[in-house]
């Protein structure tokens, strides 16, 4: 019993210590342009009013629930050497978007404050492709 134990204490603590390698970072970083100007695109949906809020709200809920899985995967692993600063730029930049779209909900009616949003994930975007340009 100890022995199978300490081999699933041995297993989970493998499986959290994985690397990011280069390739993998720069699949997330594609990843996240994509989400980023998926967000950008659907709050100009929203703001030419051609959404209901409910599906407003959904469709920017299934967005926060990409972004959040992300950030897990990038969470859960060391960078490759010469990553670290690359890795932790996404980390930081995801974490922005997510922070960005769990806001979208409470500003679905204000055309400015939608603009806003869409302005500062333009940004966040355009960090992803800068970072993915410097792989």
């Amino acid at each position: 019993m100890a022995v199978l134990l300490a081999a699933a204490v041995l297993l989970v603590g493998c499986s959290r210590h994985k690397t990011i390698s280069r390739d993998e970072l720069r699949s997330a970083l594609t990843s996240s342009i994509s989400l980023a100007s998926e967000a950008e695109t659907f709050i100009e949906y929203v703001t030419n009013g051609k959404a209901t809020r409910h599906y407003a709200e959904g469709h920017i809920g299934y967005l926060a629930d990409e972004v959040g899985e992300s950030e897990e995967e990038l969470q859960g692993g060391s960078p490759e050497p010469g990553t670290e600063g690359a890795v932790q730029q996404c980390r930081t930049e995801l974490n922005s978007l997510h922070r960005e779209l769990a806001g979208l909900p409470g500003v679905l009616g204000n055309r400015n404050a939608l603009g806003a949003a869409r302005e500062r994930i333009k940004t966040i975007r355009d960090s992803f492709e800068r970072l993915i340009s410097s792989l």
